[in-house]
């Protein structure tokens, strides 16, 4: 219940983020293989476990991660018992094993391009800093009520020697922490993460009557929102943002909900429709080469492919941390740098100096910054006029 009055899933399913769907497929899939240890059910409960985790892993491949919860809850439920433990370890490997051929299946072209392991290091960026961000993105984005209870919660099963819970939190928790951490990204990453750290505070308040712990749940939703709702003038005073403010906006990012879900998700409403906008005027542009750089540059290729589906892709991932991809029909040709700020602050000199040494004319006035990046004006000196669109 706490999870569905979650501001971060609000903002997921107003957007239609995949991650919900996968979410929703992978609890669903941990609920039925549940039921099936519990009552000894037969083949048809444990087919249908596996067919919806391999469901989740289609829809979001990192749901993966939570593969140590089956054999979490065949142990929480049976022991370790033979039979249990077998059955969760067919659930991850014939749910994995579903992935890879409807992957295989369905996109070939993709899988010899854009192998998940290549793709899965690629970007991570493993270091203290990293680790930090990362682990203040997933305590805001959980909402520190939220993160106070668990970790009450985690207290009281400690104190009352209650394992199975804090061996099933652990079983999400770790791996998604373990790799999420090392990858500069949004809270929607820890969303695995989310329900399970929630699982020792329901432990924790098992003795209650359902109205009860009902009203708890609403109870610190409610708090939740106050919370984040008198810390964000602090948050946006005080922290060392990297892009500039956009004039009269709000401060927005799509990384964590920040103070009340409301206001939050109609600054990302006005910011999208101000990307959506510079992107038909960049498209509608006559330069017949053009450098673009900012964070996540994908209504711009959207835009150039709705208006000519002949525009060849490709990309790669740099050593540096940001993808270098490329849009080229005809005589005409977009270039594309995507990455984090201060990623693209540092490449931008060297890629346009290293383009021009190969051909003087490129990028002598076709460098551009869109004012929109992610939310505000992105702090990259520009190389060349800067342009925006009409308003």
């Amino acid at each position: 219940m706490a999870l569905l009055l979650h501001p971060s899933w609000w903002e997921l399913t107003t957007y239609g983020h995949p991650s919900t769907l996968a979410a929703g497929c992978f609890l669903a899939a941990c609920a039925i293989f549940l039921r099936a240890v519990e009552t000894g059910g037969g083949a048809g409960l444990t087919a249908g476990a596996t067919a919806l985790f391999a469901v989740s892993l289609l829809v979001r491949t990192d749901w993966a991660l939570g593969a140590a919860v089956f054999p979490a809850l065949a142990l929480i439920a049976r022991g370790l018992r033979a039979a249990a433990m077998l059955r969760s370890l067919a659930v991850v490997a014939i749910g994995a094993g579903l992935f890879f051929v409807s992957r295989r299946l369905l996109l070939p072209a993709a899988l010899e391009r854009a192998p998940l392991t290549s793709h899965a290091s690629a970007v991570m960026a493993a270091s203290r800093d990293v680790a930090i961000k990362q682990a203040t993105v997933f305590v805001l984005g959980t909402g520190l009520p939220l993160a106070v209870g668990s970790a009450i919660g985690v207290g009281v099963c400690v104190v009352k020697r209650r394992w199975k819970p804090l061996l099933l939190a652990l079983a999400a928790i770790v791996p998604c922490l373990a790799y999420w951490l090392q990858v500069i990204g949004p809270y929607r990453h820890f969303l695995l993460a989310t329900p399970f750290a929630l699982v020792p505070l329901a432990a924790a308040a098992s003795g209650l009557s359902r109205p009860r712990a009902a009203a708890l749940a609403t109870g610190l939703m409610v708090v939740n929102e106050i919370v984040q709702l008198a810390t964000f003038p602090l948050i946006a005073r005080h922290y060392a943002w990297r892009y500039r403010p956009i004039a009269n906006e709000r401060r927005w990012t799509s990384t964590v909900v920040l103070g009340d879900w409301l206001s939050n998700h109609r600054a990302g409403q006005a910011t999208v429709r101000l990307e959506a906008a510079e992107a038909r005027w960049l498209a509608a542009q006559s330069a017949t080469h053009v450098l673009v750089a900012a964070p996540r540059p994908f209504r711009i290729q959207f835009e150039l492919i709705a208006r000519n589906a002949s525009y060849a892709f490709s990309a790669d991932q740099t050593d540096s941390g940001v993808v270098r991809s490329t849009l080229e029909t005809g005589g005409r040709r977009f270039d594309f740098i995507d990455g984090e700020p201060e990623l693209l602050a540092a490449m931008l000199p060297r890629v346009v100096a290293s383009e021009r040494r190969a051909d003087a004319r490129l990028y002598r006035s076709t460098v551009y910054v869109p004012i929109s990046g992610n939310g505000a004006e992105i702090g990259i000196p520009t190389l060349a006029p800067h342009r925006s669109p009409p308003s």
